[in-house]
C-alpha cells in the first residue's frame, strides 16, 4: 500500500540560497586571465609590426587596448614611444613616467632607467597651458574645465604639459554667464607656454526687471477692458471651487488605498475559512503524518495553498488600510488648499493665488 504524505512548508534558508548562487555563478579565473593575456599579447605584437612598417598612428590604439587588458611596463614604454613618434609629446612624457614607476615595482632597473631618461629628454620640448585666475575673478563655486575635465584650484597658475592641437577652456559659476575660449598649440611650438587669463564673469540678467514700485502700481490699476467676444469665450476670471465638496488629491488617494486594503482583508478572510475547512477534511481522513487516500491529500494541499493566499491578502489589506488612514489624517485642511484667480486683458495676463 502506498502512502501519500501531507505537504509541509520547508523554506530554503537565505544562507543556502547564497551558497547555491555563489557556486552556480563561480567561474575559475585562470582561464579568463590566460585569455586576456593572449589577447593583450596579440595586440602588442600587431602594434609592434605596424610601428616597424611605419604605420605608427594605427599602432597607438592597439597598444592602449593591450595595456588596458593586461598592464605591463614594457607595453607602457612602447606606447610612450608611439605617442612620441606621433607628436603627442605631453602624453609620451607622462607615459614614460608611468612606465618607470611600473618597472621599478617589477624590479626592472634597466627598463626603469630607460623610461626615466626618455622622459627627461622630452621635458624641455613640452608645450604647456597655464590658466591664470585673478583674485577678482575667483567667484564662489567657480569651475574651470580644460577639454571637459575639471581643473582644481591647485592647478590654477600652473603650466601643465599639453599635446599639440585645440584645447577648449570653459569657465562657469552659478548665476553667471559662461566663458569659453579655445587654445591652439602648434605642432612645432616646442617648449612654448600658452597662457589663458580668466575674466570676471558677467552676472546673468534677473528674471524680472520690474521694480517694487512698478509692481504695486500695476496691481492697483484696473485691467484694460476686454471685448465682449473675448470675455464670453474665455472669461476674465477663473474662480476657485468654493462648493466645499472637493476632497483633495491626498484624501482621494487615501480612500483608494483604504478600499484596496478592505478588499485584501475580505479576500484574506474568505481564503482563511477555506483553508480551515480543507484542513479539517484532510485531518479527518489522515493519521499521524500520512494519508491513505488521494482525496485527503488533495484537501491538505488545497488548505496549504489557501492559507498562503490568505496570508498575502491579509498583509496587503493591513498595509492598504494603514496607508489610507495616514493619507487621510495628514491631508491639508480645506482652508490651506491652493486657490487661484486668472485675470485677462489685451496687454497683460495676471495670475493671483493663495497657497
Amino acid at each position: 500500500m502506498s502512502h501519500h504524505f501531507l505537504r509541509r512548508a520547508r523554506p530554503l534558508s537565505w544562507l543556502g540560497c547564497a551558497i547555491f548562487g555563489a557556486v552556480a555563478l563561480w567561474v575559475p579565473p585562470a582561464h579568463g586571465q590566460a585569455s586576456n593575456a593572449a589577447i593583450a599579447q596579440g595586440l602588442y605584437d600587431e602594434a609592434k609590426a605596424l610601428m616597424a612598417a611605419g604605420h605608427v598612428a594605427e599602432a597607438c590604439p592597439k597598444l592602449e587596448e593591450s595595456q588596458r587588458i593586461d598592464p605591463g611596463s614594457g607595453t607602457l614604454i612602447n606606447l610612450a614611444l608611439c605617442y612620441e613618434k606621433t607628436g603627442r609629446l605631453a602624453s609620451a612624457w607622462a607615459t614614460y613616467l608611468d612606465a618607470a614607476a611600473a618597472a621599478e615595482k617589477d624590479r626592472r632597473a634597466e627598463r626603469m632607467k630607460a623610461a626615466k631618461d626618455r622622459a627627461a629628454a622630452l621635458l624641455p620640448r613640452l608645450t604647456r597651458i597655464r590658466i591664470d585666475v585673478p583674485h577678482e575673478a575667483r567667484l564662489s563655486g567657480l569651475q574651470v574645465q580644460r577639454d571637459g575635465v575639471e581643473i582644481g584650484a591647485a592647478q590654477w597658475g600652473v603650466a601643465v604639459p599639453s599635446d599639440p592641437g585645440s584645447h577648449e577652456i570653459i569657465i562657469s559659476a552659478t548665476g553667471y554667464r559662461e566663458f569659453r575660449t579655445t587654445v591652439t598649440i602648434a605642432s612645432d611650438a616646442s617648449g612654448k607656454t600658452e597662457v589663458v587669463t580668466v575674466p570676471k564673469l558677467e552676472p546673468l540678467p534677473a528674471l524680472s526687471t520690474r521694480t517694487p514700485q512698478d509692481a504695486s502700481t500695476s496691481s492697483s490699476d484696473p485691467l484694460e477692458p476686454v471685448s465682449r467676444d473675448t470675455a464670453s469665450v474665455l472669461g476674465n476670471q477663473v474662480q476657485p471651487n468654493d462648493s466645499g465638496s472637493g476632497l483633495g488629491t491626498q484624501r482621494i488617494l487615501g480612500i483608494g488605498a483604504t478600499g484596496v486594503g478592505v478588499v485584501g482583508l475580505v479576500v484574506s478572510g474568505v481564503f482563511g475559512l477555506r483553508a480551515m475547512n480543507q484542513w479539517d477534511q484532510a485531518k479527518n481522513a489522515c493519521a499521524a503524518s500520512y494519508c491513505d487516500d488521494d482525496g485527503s491529500t488533495r484537501a491538505g494541499n488545497k488548505a496549504y495553498q489557501a492559507g498562503n493566499i490568505s496570508t498575502v491578502a491579509g498583509v496587503i489589506g493591513i498595509a492598504g488600510v494603514a496607508a489610507g488612514v495616514v493619507l487621510w489624517v495628514t491631508a491639508p485642511k480645506r482652508e490651506n488648499r491652493a486657490s487661484a484667480q486668472l485675470e485677462l486683458g489685451f496687454s497683460q495676463l495676471r495670475l493671483k493665488g493663495r497657497f
